[in-house]
């Protein structure tokens, strides 16, 4: 019987042969092109104003900041420039807004934040001061801050203002009192003295969004954003206001 084992030196030339062979499902690795780096790194940058997060956010903020525009030409023209200049503060800070939730969050987001805070801390409470003259009746504290000058009440809010950036956990809690103080409660408090309802009506719209609709940017109430309707309500309530300046 023939031997039909193959001897080692012969299976060895079997398997150096069939490794010299190119397999044809192998194919040779192509070398990255430089340019994918380079596309992927501008893919991930992203172009510089890409489309807002928000477009709606930004189109009632377009009509928050408009109408307090209105609000400031308003008193311009009624001789009351400290209120005024407290709509403006607010209309400075929804014109950012539009930029932030229309074109770019990242950009524009610290800067909205910050005109936001300032209208609060001082922009509202300068509308509040043009008020304040015909409250003695209620509190003495009104007339004396009716009595300072208006570098003196805005150093003072700006003050007020910077204490509450150092206890950030209750600085959203602390920015109601300007608000409610120096604002609202003057407000309605002069309108209900004058029957000035349009203005007390519009300060009571303000309450309502502030405090019950809240700017909730992913709730919804009646399938419509929370912010959508605040930007709503604090501008009819801006309107309504400035028409009733004393």
């Amino acid at each position: 019987m023939a031997n039909t084992r193959s001897t080692p030196s012969a299976s060895r030339s079997r398997v150096s042969s069939r490794s010299k062979s190119p397999s044809r499902r192998s194919t040779p690795s192509k070398a990255p092109k430089k340019t994918s780096s380079k596309v992927t790194t501008q893919a991930s940058k992203g172009p510089l104003f890409p489309h807002g997060l928000y477009p709606t956010v930004a189109v009632t903020d377009t009509v928050n900041a408009a109408a307090h525009y209105y609000a400031a030409a308003v008193c311009f023209n009624a001789d009351r420039s400290e209120a005024a200049w407290g709509f403006l503060t607010v209309a400075f800070a929804a014109t950012i807004g539009v930029a932030r939730f229309g074109f770019h969050e990242h950009l524009f987001a610290k800067t909205n934040g910050d005109l936001a805070d300032f209208a609060a801390f001082v922009g509202l409470p300068l509308v509040g001061r043009s008020f304040m003259p015909s409250l003695a009746p209620f509190w003495s504290f009104y007339p004396y801050c009716a009595k300072l000058t208006s570098f003196e009440y805005i150093i003072t809010l700006c003050f007020v203002e910077q204490i509450t950036r150092a206890l950030p956990k209750i600085k959203d809690d602390l920015k109601v009192l300007p608000n409610v103080l120096l604002f609202v409660v003057p407000v309605l408090l002069s309108s209900y003295q004058r029957e000035e309802w349009e203005c007390f009506i519009g300060m009571i719209i303000f309450v309502v969004s502030a405090v019950v609709i809240k700017p909730e940017r992913e709730k919804y109430l009646f399938g419509c954003r929370r912010e959508n309707l605040f930007h709503w309500g604090i501008s009819i309530a801006a309107a309504l206001v400035a028409r009733g300046i004393p």
